[in-house]
C-alpha cells in the first residue's frame, strides 16, 4: 500500500482542504467588512464533511456512542451560502467581525490539529518501516 493511499491520511487531507476553504471564505468576509451591501458568506464545516461519500476511500468512521454524528470524510464538497442569520447594518452589510474572527480561529485550530495528526501518522509509518 502506498502512503498516499492510507485512508487516515486521505481523511485528514480532506479536513485540511475543507478547513482551508472555510478560512478563505472567512477572509473574504473580513476583507469586505466595510463594503456597503456586502452579504456575508457562511460555511458549514460539519455539513461539508457530512456530505462526503465513504466509498471513495473505502472507510467509514465508526460511531462509538449514539450521540456521535454519522459522517464520511472523503470529499472536499463545500457548503457555502449567504449568511441569513447575520443582522444587516444601515449600509446593507451583514459581516459581524467578532463572529468572523471566531470562525477564523476555529478553522485555524482544525487545520493545525489535522496537520499535527498527519505528521504523527507519517512518523508512525516511518517507525514501522524501520
Amino acid at each position: 500500500m502506498e502512503i498516499a493511499d492510507n485512508p487516515i491520511l486521505k481523511v485528514l487531507g480532506r479536513v485540511l482542504d475543507v478547513s482551508s476553504r472555510r478560512a478563505s471564505i472567512v477572509a473574504a468576509n473580513v476583507a469586505n467588512v466595510d463594503t456597503p451591501g456586502y452579504k456575508a458568506k457562511s460555511f458549514d464545516f460539519d455539513a461539508a464533511l457530512a456530505a462526503c461519500e465513504e466509498r471513495q476511500i473505502g472507510m467509514a468512521p465508526t460511531r462509538t456512542h449514539p450521540g456521535h454524528l454519522a459522517m464520511s470524510l472523503t470529499s472536499t464538497q463545500v457548503v457555502e451560502r449567504e449568511d441569513d442569520s447575520a443582522s444587516e447594518r444601515n449600509d446593507g452589510n451583514t459581516v459581524d467581525i467578532e463572529r468572523e474572527m471566531a470562525d477564523l480561529l476555529e478553522a485555524e485550530l482544525m487545520f493545525a490539529a489535522s496537520s499535527r495528526l498527519i505528521a504523527k501518522k507519517i512518523e508512525m509509518l516511518r517507525a514501522s518501516i524501520s
